[in-house]
């Protein structure tokens, strides 16, 4: 094959290089914004969400603190309007909430007030006798419902007196407070997700792939979708994106043909050419062809013999830098697997082993008393021990902790306790405020469930705990996670010879941002505290309101 014919291969190769580049570089681009866009269409369906329950809350509040109220009580039995003026009209108009009903013990309607835009007439017949038979329960309600001034957010409750301990009793009466969802309301909305939010349907004319829709459904009284609250948003980020890929596709398509175009002329004026001179110089025996080379001093074959060698020596010498770097960050990065590894296996792994061998202890003296609790024993332990050979293989194949994270705080504990509720008879008490559970990130629930398993494990096998609680709330007005025992406790002054397990739980504490700490004494338990930072959950927690 000659030499011009493989310079054409060569340049018919780079073109079709180029053009798939250029393929992969804009399917690239767009999968990109497909991604962004559900990202950010999963974000503002969150967002959406969390506003709509906060919004809901003052409802929540308001319809609590009335409910739970002796004089709310006598007022269902002998209805004052003149309490009903101060206490029930005032406190709906500085609520900014128009509507609230109260019904008596035998379910007759004692009192109803309106505030506009509401009038009787709009609600005469709410509410019916089905939604007053299910509101007449021992649950309070939240629900939605229509009217002619638009949407109404309803909230219901049984009425009881002021004592807690009379919650058990049959209410005295039911309490309904209602409040329109109104233009300002929806725009409020809208403010805050920074999008169009109203009913749907919205109008869909003109988007484009930087436009995001989503509806997330409003229920009724009966739980079934009554409406579909629907969010429009226009993403700048979005829409630059794909601005830009379009601009950098065009540019490098441009970039490129220019490219190859100045790269064909330059092939053709600095090596085609005196090639062919070469060439024909040497098959016709005329040395005057070269003449013109020789005026410009292009010594062809001395510099492609220094070039060959500079290029060789520099290659050899870039290798070497680039093999050395390459070694010392696999080191590094070894040295890091090896820790974090050597943590997950003393957190995960060994704690698992831990737990199966205290069951397997406490099924001798079974095998005799009742067999079918030792067999039902024996049958969590190999049901443990197929996790654990699972997640050492996972660790084999990948040299890394199971990828499957719990799905809540709450999930995880549950199945954490099913693997160690055999192991010894033990007193577990869990209480989780819901509110705090949903806020935590994915990051902070992982490391939260291994330091409970840590911590339970050495309650026990080291503390021989009987009673064990679980708690996520608020200490000292911050979110707090606390795992407290009645054990046999220890030192807790740092010693050098304590194990690995109470390094690890710091260092998982100071990598979602919180601070352990531990206080135990020999014969008095031990409590275990995880402090959170209020930065780190995705929503507020809401601080209720004082009692009337």
């Amino acid at each position: 094959m000659k030499l011009e014919t493989r310079l054409t291969f060569l340049f018919g190769t780079l073109t079709a290089v180029f053009l798939a580049t250029l393929g992969v570089l804009h399917w690239a681009q767009h999968r990109s914004a497909a991604v962004l866009h559900a990202e950010i269409a999963g974000d503002k369906a969150r967002q959406l969400a969390r506003i709509v329950a906060l919004t809901g809350s003052t409802l929540e509040r308001f319809a609590a603190d009335y409910t739970q109220w002796d004089e709310m009580c006598t007022f269902a039995a002998d209805r004052d309007p003149e309490w009903a003026k101060i206490n029930l009209e005032q406190s709906l108009a500085s609520w900014r909430f128009h509507g609230v009903w109260v019904f008596d013990a035998g379910r007759s309607e004692v009192y109803r007030n309106f505030r506009a835009p509401l009038v009787a007439a709009d609600l005469a017949a709410f509410p019916d006798p089905a939604l007053l038979a299910r509101l007449c329960g021992p649950d309070p309600l939240h629900f939605f419902a229509l009217s002619p001034q638009g949407l109404l957010e309803v909230r219901t409750a049984p009425i009881h007196p002021s004592d807690d301990s009379r919650l058990g009793e049959a209410p005295q009466g039911w309490f309904i407070v209602a409040r329109v969802w109104d233009r300002a309301q929806f725009d409020q909305l809208g403010a805050l997700t920074e999008s169009t939010v109203a009913l749907a349907p919205i109008p869909t004319d003109g988007q484009d792939g930087s436009t995001i829709s989503i509806q997330i459904p409003l229920p009724g009284w009966d739980g079934r979708a009554l409406e579909q609250l629907a969010l429009q948003h226009t993403s700048p980020l979005l829409a630059n994106m794909l601005s830009y890929d379009t601009d950098e596709a065009l540019l490098f398509l441009v970039f490129g043909l220019a490219l190859l175009g100045l790269a064909s002329w330059f092939v053709q004026r600095w090596i085609r050419q005196p090639l062919r001179l070469i060439s024909t110089s040497l098959a016709t025996d005329r040395p005057e062809i070269v003449a013109p080379l020789q005026q410009s001093q292009d010594e062809f074959a001395h510099i492609a013999d220094l070039i060959r060698s500079v290029s060789v020596q520099r290659l050899a010498l870039r290798r070497e830098v680039e093999d050395r770097t390459y070694a010392e960050q696999e080191l590094r990065r070894a040295i890091v697997e090896r820790t974090a590894l050597g943590r997950d296996l003393h957190d995960g792994v060994i704690q698992s082993i831990y737990a199966t061998g205290m069951t397997l202890q406490g099924v001798g003296p079974l095998l005799h008393s009742d067999p079918a609790e030792a067999q039902q024993r024996l049958a969590t332990c190999v049901e443990a021990l197929n996790r654990t050979i699972a997640q050492l293989r996972s660790y084999i194949a990948g040299l890394e902790a199971d990828s499957t994270p719990a799905a809540s705080l709450a999930e995880g504990l549950q199945k954490l306790l099913q693997e160690i509720r055999p192991a010894r008879p033990v007193d577990y008490d869990v209480q989780l405020d819901p509110l705090l559970a949903a806020a935590l990130p994915q990051d902070s629930i992982v490391q939260l469930l291994f330091i409970a398993r840590e911590a339970l494990s050495n309650a026990l096998r080291h503390g021989l705990a009987r009673r064990i609680s679980v708690q996520l709330g608020t200490a000292n007005d911050d979110p707090a996670f606390t795992i407290e025992d009645d054990g046999v406790g220890f030192d807790a002054v740092p010693t050098a010879q304590r194990g690995h397990g109470l390094d690890n739980m710091t260092r998982r504490a100071e990598e979602i941002g919180a601070a352990l700490t531990i206080e135990s004494l020999p014969g008095r338990g031990t409590r275990l505290r995880v402090e959170l930072p209020w930065s780190g959950l995705e929503t507020e927690h809401p601080v209720p309101p004082p009692p009337p």
